[in-house]
């Protein structure tokens, strides 16, 4: 007897379409309704869903979209991932390996200085796609963000700090970008011999 055969390697996120839902927004509704005993199949975060939910499509990423997880530890990698997007790699000097540069990028400060979080920070917006976004978690000084070029925005959620930096559609290198991060941010120039 004949049985229908789904092939499940060629079936992808983009391919599962419903009028009016966004993918992402169909997979993270699934996130939800796992049963106890399989949620070792969705990867640990440390935010909650609504939180990761509202990161996400607040800035419109779909599956296949590019991604940057710029924490220490990697801590976003794995749902990035089990999300369908494609994750970059964070030690990635930009342009090297990909055609392509991320749409989002999220972040820690991970205990650096104001001046180190500057530069740090100009290298990161170097890496972005024109009109993508910077997150960062938790920092200690939102102000870091604020004195370069794009649309800022602070808010709470979960008990902790989210600011957001999306730059216009112009391309700038992280050089161009340093000349924007705080006073004494920018490395020494050295005169040529």
């Amino acid at each position: 007897m004949w049985e229908p055969r789904l092939d499940y390697a060629r079936t992808s996120i983009r391919s599962i379409r419903t009028p009016g839902i966004h993918p992402l927004s169909w997979l993270l509704s699934k996130l939800r309704d796992l049963v106890p005993g399989t949620s070792r199949m969705v990867p640990t975060c440390r935010l909650s869903q609504a939180t990761l939910r509202q990161l996400l499509l607040g800035h419109q990423l779909t599956p296949g979209d590019r991604v940057l997880d710029a924490t220490a530890d990697g801590e976003f990698i794995e749902i990035f991932e089990f999300l369908g997007l494609n994750v970059d790699d964070p030690d990635e000097i930009s342009g090297t390996h990909h055609p392509g540069r991320p749409r989002f990028v999220l972040a820690r400060p991970e205990g650096r200085s104001p001046l180190e979080l500057s530069r740090t920070v100009a290298g990161w917006l170097g890496r972005l796609s024109p009109g993508g976004t910077l997150v960062l978690i938790d920092a200690p000084n939102p102000d870091v963000i604020s004195t370069f070029p794009g649309v800022s925005r602070t808010w709470i959620s979960d008990g902790s700090t989210f600011t957001s930096l999306t730059i216009s559609s112009q391309i700038r290198t992280a050089a161009e970008w340093q000349e924007f991060s705080l006073p004494g941010a920018l490395p020494p120039i050295v005169p040529a011999a």
